[in-house]
């Protein structure tokens, strides 16, 4: 639920795909959110090319649960401290915020 709204949200030409900078986008405002390093341009190039699956240069919904899921957990070993609770406040926080 939490990621699909953030999908819709960062879905700006409401193409039912998330493009890389859409992607860098949200990689930005949520590592900001978190209060961590965001993953260097070269990283997130390489880790969306990795996940499209679908070779459409773009995240399909089932694809970018996989890459949130992955930006969520490399977040979280930069923040060791925080929980696994702790990150789902976060990221619910975030997503009700509704302003990324």
């Amino acid at each position: 639920r939490i990621c699909h709204s953030t999908f819709l949200r960062f879905d700006a030409d409401s193409s039912g795909a998330l493009e890389l900078p859409e992607v860098e986008l949200l990689v930005q405002e949520t590592s900001s959110q978190l209060g961590v390093d965001p993953p260097s341009r070269e990283k997130v190039r390489s880790f969306f090319t990795a996940v499209d699956k679908s070779a459409t240069n773009s995240l399909l919904p089932d694809e970018f649960l996989v890459f949130y899921k992955g930006l969520l957990r490399n977040m979280d070993k930069q923040h060791a401290m925080m929980t696994d609770q702790d990150l789902m406040l976060h990221v619910t926080a975030i997503d009700l915020k509704g302003d990324l």
